[in-house]
This record gives C-alpha cells, structure tokens and sequence, in this order.
C-alpha cells in the first residue's frame, strides 16, 4: 500500500493526530445509522475510511474524491464487494438524476471554489437526503484559527440559508460542544502544539518525539482504530452551545436514523 503524509488536507489512518480522527470517524459513525440498504454516494472520501464505514450498512456506496493520491490508497486499503472508489470532482457530479438514496459529504464545501453549485449537483443526483458536515467558521474565527487549505468557512446561520436554497427539509446536529475547561485547553493545547513542533523541527529527530506523544492512533487491527470516543459524538443542535463542527441532514426526503 501506497504511505501518505499527513498535511491536514485530508485525513490519512494511522497518520492524523486523535482528536481529528475521533471527529472524522464519528461522523461516520453518525451517517452510518441513515444508510442501511441505501446506494449511497460519499463524495470527498479522501482516503475512504468512512466510505467503508458506510459500506457496513449501505447495500451500494461509491466513494469520489479529487485526490488521485487519496483515491489511490483508498482502493488499496478499503476493499469490499459493495464499495467502489472514483475520481470525482465535487462540482461536477457524473451521475444521472435521482442517483443516491443518500449523499455522504463531510468538510467539502469550505474548499469549494463554487458550493452552490456543488449543492445543486448533489440536489440533482439524490432522491433521499444529504448528510453534511462542515467546522464551525464563527468558533475558528473566535479562536484565531486559520486552515490553509479552506477557502472559506461557514457560520450555522450561512449554512442554514445556503441549505434552504436547494432543500424542503432541514435537521441540523453539532459536534463536540465544549465546556469552559475544554475550550481553554483546546485552545492553548493547539498553540502549545504548534510551538512544540516548530522547536522539534529544529531537533534531530525531535519531531518524531513528539508525533508519538500527539498522534495516538494505535497501530493495530480496525477494531482498535475505530473505538468510539463519545466526547465526539454527533448530537442534536441546541442553541446556546459552543461546538467545533456543523452537521446538517438536509434532502427532499428526510432520512430515518437511530438519533431521536
């Protein structure tokens, strides 16, 4: 199998600190509950973990992504007889109409040049629902946090008004509401992070300390890898709260899940 570094661009298994795995993964998990004997499209599957997560379920998924690096280590890594891997790009879906029962599609539309039309493309190809997912622009900006590779990030109030325009039917979900103590340690334990690694860097072989001490993916079986973490979890919105990610289950049909 072909290795990937890690860049933050797209999560790589074994290779993305735990905190965002447990984030990606639960989502998954979360999409997992709408898609039994659903054909299912995941579209920027990057290394196709959580398409073969919703392949556990789902009697078809397609799995597309730009990345022909990405695309590449997902057919090698992730094989099952209902589950194929395509090079897609997100503005461009080539599907017939009313294609999907379900469209999977987590952190995309902040590095979408064009997210409306990505949205009319999905809108398009699906008969059932979408089920998406992007961070919480208002709380990275709070935070002074700035990700290289998103054009631009959403507030739930941008989210709510862009769905509105493609889809009858809206439920919106947060992940990982903080308390206070959370919030101060997510915060100065990034910025901590980052001075550590830039010192590291310096270091002869002082940043492989420190990816040991930061990335706690364990190394073994699926089984270990994909331990749920509930401070992760998918919840139902509530006003008021502080979260890092935005989930939104939108469709022509709203899907039925195992959340209340």
């Amino acid at each position: 199998m072909s290795e990937l570094e890690y860049t933050g661009e797209f999560v790589v298994p074994g290779r993305v600190p735990y905190e965002n795995w447990q984030e990606h993964v639960n989502r998954y998990l979360f999409a997992k509950s709408f898609v039994k004997g659903k054909v299912v499209l995941d579209v920027a599957c990057g290394t196709g973990y959580g398409s073969r997560i919703l392949a556990e379920e789902a009697n078809t998924v397609v799995g597309g992504d730009i990345s022909r690096d990405a695309i590449a280590y997902a057919k090698k890594a992730f094989v099952a007889g209902n589950l194929d891997f395509i090079l897609l790009d997100a503005h461009y879906l080539p599907f017939r109409e009313g294609a999907f029962d379900v469209v999977v599609s987590f952190e995309t539309i902040e590095h979408l040049e064009k997210p409306e039309h990505f949205l009319d493309e999905v809108r398009r190809t699906l008969k059932g629902c979408l089920i998406i997912s992007t961070p919480n622009g208002e709380y990275n900006s709070r935070r002074g946090f700035v990700n290289p590779f998103h054009i631009k990030e959403f507030s739930l109030e941008e989210c709510l008004r862009m769905l509105k325009r493609h889809f009858e039917n809206l439920q919106f979900f947060m992940q990982h509401p903080l308390t206070f103590k959370e919030r101060l340690i997510k915060y100065y334990g990034y910025k901590l992070f980052r001075l550590l690694w830039n010192f590291a860097t310096l270091v002869p072989k002082g940043s492989d300390l420190i990816k040991k001490f930061y990335l706690k993916i364990p190394s073994g079986g699926a089984s270990d890898a994909y331990r749920i973490d509930v401070r992760f979890s998918v919840v139902p919105y509530q006003h008021g709260e502080i979260f890092t990610t935005i989930i939104a289950v939108a469709g022509i049909n709203i899907c039925k899940n195992a959340i209340p």
